[in-house]
């Protein structure tokens, strides 16, 4: 594997993360074949992502 990125840091950042999802497809083959997303499943996945964990923006701010 060959992992680049315009600093030394998300360069290892990626090279982990591919290490990772090499180890989690692996696994997965262990028990059958996985079930693959389509290109569509993963461009919805990632829309749904887009805002994970930064909260809803249009919501009131709460207080205490």
């Amino acid at each position: 594997m060959i992992a680049t990125g315009p600093t030394l840091k998300k360069a290892m950042w990626l090279a982990v993360e591919v290490e990772n999802l090499a180890a989690q497809y692996w696994r997965a083959l262990q028990v059958g074949e996985p079930c693959l997303l389509t290109d569509e499943e993963v461009a919805a996945t990632v829309a749904q992502f887009k805002n994970y964990g930064q909260g809803d923006p249009n919501a009131s701010p709460r207080c205490c």
